[in-house]
């Protein structure tokens, strides 16, 4: 049985959005805000040792977080609060069997998530208090989702055949006085192939779908939300649905130089999405109504795009040596409408490395690992948002973080030498900046700086 429980509260202050002011932003008054958040997991666990058609776990967690904010001015004041809670459970179970010349390692399980957000926003001043009518249109919502999976993994002299195949059933909706739901139902199967042609060397192939259906926010939101857009409802949105093959190989050796492993794998995969969901700036309906007087505002609504391509490839190396591990990865994603040609949603390249070592007489061991984001390749350079020219990312971004464990041995004490492990940490070292492929040079949403973590484990 493991359980774990985890609560976290911050107080902060942000400054305004560089929106809400003509170019006088001093007399826009700050954010006094808070993050308050509580995970509750636990999991148990069924192995007998005298069969291997047993190996049982189920888990249940619980979420709830809660996000809010206070903005005084001279003649009011605005509040702001986001609610998000969830509790699901996650059942599995792993078989081992033969059938004649056959090996069998069959996986099933379920899982079921619940999850309900609310959003309220008001605006008090000294005769009245105003709730915003925008955010009833798709708060509060609720999610459950439930799944249903089966995976056989068959393994004949030097080929393994994968198996597979996955239920959903999505119910999605709104708790308010349009109570508008949205159920959908899709089985999702899954192939594989893999075939070793020489020793710890295979070639992979395989085809899978995946489904997903619409989100409150994208079938419901309606009205003045954003600043610099005016949302529009689309209670016709149809579920996505991705088929995706893919192929690719692998590397795994040991002892190519005495006491050391190799792993390594390149995967390319491309396939294509049907009635993808994507937000639509609606311009032929012309300007929507302004929220501030010198921002233009432009209507839009999530849309299926009838055919869209994803394709993409990834890098994984790994080589240990003594005590010294090392890791390598690259990551390439492309997503765009085939009738356009135009990128949907932006990705950038990245590179990650890290090593490790491990000092087995004191049971520690520390290292560092480095995320590089290169230059993003975009439609345009630039585009217009608030009445403004904003312009893109034209540069890389490098993110190095260090980490370190530590799990006593040499103590007589069974409290500290058995079952303890301590984690530490400084994630973003120099303490850089970090913006998102998707948002612009002067944007104030920069990722987070330099923090420190200190993580306590033990088990009994």
């Amino acid at each position: 049985m493991e359980t774990s429980f985890f609560n976290y509260h911050e107080n902060f202050i942000s400054p305004p959005l560089v929106l809400e002011s003509d170019g006088a932003s001093s007399s826009v008054p700050s954010i006094a805000a808070k993050l308050d958040q509580k995970d509750f997991s636990t999991k148990y666990v069924y192995k007998p040792l005298n069969t291997d058609l047993i190996d049982f776990s189920a888990q249940y967690f619980y979420t709830k977080a809660k996000y809010h904010y206070d903005q005084i001015y001279p003649t009011y004041a605005q509040e702001y609060t986001n609610t998000d809670d969830r509790w699901g459970l996650k059942l599995k179970n792993e078989s081992l069997f033969n059938t004649g010349f056959l090996e069998h390692r069959l996986v099933a399980g379920a899982d079921y998530t619940d999850r309900k957000t609310d959003l309220k926003f008001y605006r008090h001043t000294p005769t009245r208090t105003i709730a915003s009518p925008n955010y009833n249109t798709f708060m509060p919502n609720f999610y459950k989702e439930l799944g249903v999976y089966l995976q056989d993994i068959i393994a004949l002299g030097d080929f393994e055949l994968t198996l597979g195949g996955r239920y959903d059933k999505f119910k999605r909706g709104l708790k308010n006085a349009n109570s508008k739901q949205y159920e959908e139902s899709k089985f999702s199967p899954k192939i594989a192939l893999s075939y070793e042609i020489f020793d710890g060397i295979n070639l992979l192939a395989g085809y899978s779908q995946t489904f997903r259906a619409p989100l409150p926010e994208e079938s419901f939101k309606q009205g003045g939300i954003s600043p610099v857009f005016w949302y529009l409802p689309n209670l016709n949105l149809k579920p996505e649905l991705a088929k995706e093959y893919e192929v690719g190989f692998s590397i795994d050796k040991q002892d190519l130089l005495g006491e050391d492993a190799l792993y390594l794998k390149a995967t390319y995969y491309n396939g294509d999405i049907k009635d993808m969901i994507a937000p639509v700036e609606r311009d032929d309906l012309g300007p929507a109504p302004r929220y501030f007087p010198w921002i233009p505002r432009t209507y839009v609504n999530y849309d299926n795009i009838e055919s869209a391509k994803r394709y993409g490839y990834e890098l994984e190396a790994k080589y240990d040596i003594s005590d010294l591990a090392l890791n390598l990865g690259y990551d390439h994603t492309k997503v765009y409408d085939k009738k356009t040609k135009r990128r949907i949603y932006i990705y950038a390249d990245k590179i990650t490395f890290g090593a490790y070592y491990t000092y087995r007489a004191w049971g520690l061991s520390g290292g560092a690992d480095v995320a590089h984001y290169m230059k993003p390749h975009y439609n345009e350079t630039s585009f217009m948002s608030g009445g403004q020219l904003r312009e893109y990312i034209n540069k890389d971004f490098t993110i190095v973080n260090l980490r370190a464990m530590w799990q006593p041995k040499n103590f007589k004490k069974d409290l500290v030498k058995d079952g303890l492990k301590i984690s530490f940490g400084i994630n973003n070292v120099f303490d850089k900046k970090y913006i998102h492929p998707e948002s612009y040079r002067d944007t104030t949403a920069v990722g987070k700086g330099r923090n420190f973590y200190v993580d306590f484990e033990k088990k009994f």
